[in-house]
């Protein structure tokens, strides 16, 4: 669940470490498949080495390495069917009829005052009491009425209907609910809206080491589908890592990831499409035409709604697509001195086009809309670390580390909202020219930030029984100040 109101902006997130560089993505892009090793780290061991950013704690991920010996090729899939763990139990035809019949009673109960019982008819309706009731001898003998003075309480307006129509009248079902309630027809919405969702990974993966290089590739396959018509989510993912001994003093290093993933969907709105459809409302007309109005054209204050009907009238692209790597290097210098360095630049496209169109006989108002975004992000984070090591007198060990840390992420985005596209919006998402000006609009927000740190650390331990770890760390934030 949300634990604050910082939760849904992400300020409770940990921060992610990945193969030894902070990563700014999401969980999502890295391959469980890939996945070797989740530390975890808080408190004062996070603060003393990532500073203020790991405030909520740390995850450290470390991707999988090739092994010596023979390369070894590795496929795995999975496949899994996803069902709605438990049912809420909807009205059928039988309930929904006692259903309206309470809500038009509810109004007219009141005190009996012979009794002091709470009984229906007594506040209003009084003098036709069972009045919402269903025209059944047993219900309204329970009020002393007959069923000719029951019909007599609209007298001419029941015309030639019989029992069941006047009834069904006097609880408002009109329109097409009202004709299918009368010859015994009704749908399940319930079952309409939801699926038997198939949950699809594929993983494909080539490692292998030897003396001098390692090696690990993968490329991943995920489609999911969830209870809800509609609700679907897909990625595809790869990841290249290579390390390579050059010299001696030298060893260099790169892991390059992709990843394209879906980001939202046209799924069913099934809780307006079970509640505000009745068992009686159609999901196709007799032509076998899908209905934009399953209630009808003349159910009061409410249409219904047809997930199916929208559906032809809307299209969605909306996703990702990423590009981050961790190039490395590491050096021995004189005096048992190692220096490293790691670059990591990130490089994401947002997009999302959105149409719904002026076809459909409910959008007339915006006569064609679409919305077009799109937001390029490009992040950096450079790490510079230079450690000592040195024993003496056999008991004394003391390790000195100091480490440069400087980060850039930058981002621009745009987005048009185009209404009323003249003279036609044939094109869906594809066009936004030939939307009025004076209705549609324009925004572009671009955002900048850099940051950088620095660290000192003393390690001394004596015996490997007595240890002592002092740290300074110092950071700054181009916002802060502003």
């Amino acid at each position: 669940g949300q634990r604050s109101v910082y939760t849904a902006g992400g300020h409770n997130d940990p921060l992610i470490i990945l193969d030894g560089m902070i990563f700014y993505g999401e969980l999502s892009e890295i391959n469980p498949d890939d996945i070797a090793q989740i530390d975890v780290l808080k408190d004062a061991s996070a603060a003393a080495v990532y500073g203020a950013k790991s405030a909520n704690g740390v995850l450290i991920i470390s991707t999988k390495k090739g092994q010596k010996g023979k390369p070894k090729i590795n496929l795995t899939s999975n496949l899994g069917i996803v069902t709605m763990g438990a049912n809420r139990s909807v009205f059928d035809p039988e309930s929904y009829m006692q259903y309206r019949q309470d809500w038009y009673t509810a109004p007219t109960y009141g005190i009996n005052s012979a009794t002091g019982n709470y009984e229906a008819y007594r506040s209003s309706f009084a003098n036709q009491r069972g009045y919402y009731d269903q025209p059944t001898e047993a219900n309204l003998a329970k009020y002393g009425v007959t069923l000719d003075q029951w019909r007599g309480y609209t007298g001419s307006s029941n015309g030639s209907a019989n029992d069941q129509e006047i009834w069904a009248k006097r609880l408002l079902l009109q329109g097409t609910a009202l004709t299918n309630f009368l010859s015994g027809n009704f749908f399940d919405w319930y079952n309409q809206s939801f699926q038997t969702g198939i949950n699809q990974d594929y993983n494909l993966s080539a490692s292998g080491a030897s003396d001098n290089i390692n090696y690990y590739m993968s490329f991943g396959y995920l489609s999911n589908q969830g209870v809800a018509r509609g609700n679907n989510y897909s990625a595809i993912r790869s990841n290249m890592k290579v390390e390579g001994k050059i010299t001696k003093w030298l060893d260099l290093g790169a892991n390059i990831n992709f990843q394209h993933r879906t980001d939202g969907d046209l799924a069913v709105d099934w809780g307006t499409q079970i509640i505000r459809n009745a068992p009686f409302a159609s999901y196709k007309d007799a032509n076998g035409n899908l209905l934009v109005h399953p209630m009808g054209d003349n159910m009061v204050n409410n249409y219904g709604y047809n997930y199916d009907f929208d559906r032809q009238y809307r299209d969605l692209d909306k996703g990702y697509t990423i590009f981050y790597s961790i190039l490395t290097s590491k050096g021995i210098l004189p005096f048992d001195v190692t220096y490293s360095f790691n670059f990591s630049p990130r490089h994401q496209f947002f997009h999302d086009r959105y149409w719904e169109s002026a076809a459909h006989p409910d959008w007339k108002a915006t006569n064609g809309l679409v919305n077009r975004e799109q937001t390029q992000r490009f992040d950096w984070s450079l790490n510079n670390t230079i450690n000592w090591d040195y024993s003496f007198a056999k008991a004394h060990r003391v390790s000195v580390t100091l480490v440069q840390e400087a980060e850039k992420r930058q981002s621009w985005m745009d987005r048009v909202e185009a209404r009323n596209i003249l003279p036609s919006d044939a094109l869906g998402y594809h066009e936004t020219y030939y939307g009025d000006k004076n209705r549609s609009s324009y925004d572009a927000n671009d955002v900048k930030e850099t940051a950088d740190g620095m660290l000192a650390r003393l390690f001394y331990s004596y015996d490997d029984r007595y240890m002592l770890t002092t740290s300074v760390r110092r950071d700054g934030y181009s916002a802060f100040g502003t």
